[in-house]
């Protein structure tokens, strides 16, 4: 039923303007330098972990680099047009894709975020090959980052809860925002450990949520929810 309203709202605001209200809280809890850089960190890693699976297909094996959450290496592969199946790209990652990352919520020490960013096919125009078709060529996604120190790195992962395929508009972070800001309290994620024993507590922009959350709460002595693949419990081993 959350799903039906999920949709029928997606729908009004999309035929409908695009520039609805929306309860947005990024935080700024790290300076301009540090949250531009933060920004090209995840645009690399997104890149970087694309481009891996481009030049080692094989890797997406589970005795390998696996991509469990077919996060990275659906967009390594274009469809060859004679043949109309996926192949391994011909051309770089960098070529044909771009990351825009849209918001950054922090906690209080920015050493915690959540992350909602679109990752846009460009259309090649080819008569070998073709990308993703222009009508479903921007994904709209959640990743989780963490780091010990503001100083270090963020360590990334994907967050499956809930996506947007749009048609060539980067407003489509604003609808995943939207889900995740308003309705991820009170839902599970369906097929992982969190369904039949936690349901979310919090939405993101609530005080609590990089506290509470059962996200970022410890599934053994070392690990916690967010670093596993939602069916299998492996952890996510994507290139940093």
């Amino acid at each position: 039923m959350k799903q039906l309203q999920i949709f029928i709202l997606l729908l009004v605001l999309f035929i409908g303007s695009c520039n609805f209200p929306l309860k947005k809280t990024e935080t700024c809890t790290v300076s301009k330098e540090q949250y531009l850089n933060d920004k090209k960190q995840i645009a690399d890693y997104i890149l970087k972990n694309v481009e891996f699976y481009r030049l080692n297909p094989e890797a997406n094996s589970i005795s390998c680099y696996p991509d469990y959450a077919n996060d990275f290496f659906p967009y390594s592969r274009m469809t060859e047009i004679a043949s109309d199946t996926r192949v391994t790209s011909p051309i770089p990652a960098s070529q044909y894709l771009s990351v825009f990352v849209d918001t950054i919520v922090y906690n209080q020490h920015g050493t915690k975020c959540f992350i909602f960013c679109a990752v846009e096919t460009k259309v090649i125009k080819s008569k070998r090959y073709r990308t993703r078709r222009k009508n479903r060529n921007i994904d709209a996604k959640a990743y989780v980052g963490v780091r010990d120190t503001i100083s270090d790195s963020l360590m990334i992962y994907p967050f499956k809860k809930y996506q947007v395929l749009f048609n060539g508009d980067r407003k489509a972070c604003k609808y995943v925002e939207f889900y995740y800001f308003h309705w991820l309290k009170g839902d599970y994620l369906s097929g992982s450990h969190y369904e039949g024993f936690w349901a979310f507590k919090q939405n993101v922009d609530d005080p609590d949520f990089f506290e509470k959350s059962i996200i970022f709460q410890r599934y053994d002595d070392s690990t916690f929810n967010y670093q596993y693949h939602y069916m299998d419990l492996m952890k996510y081993p994507f290139l940093r």
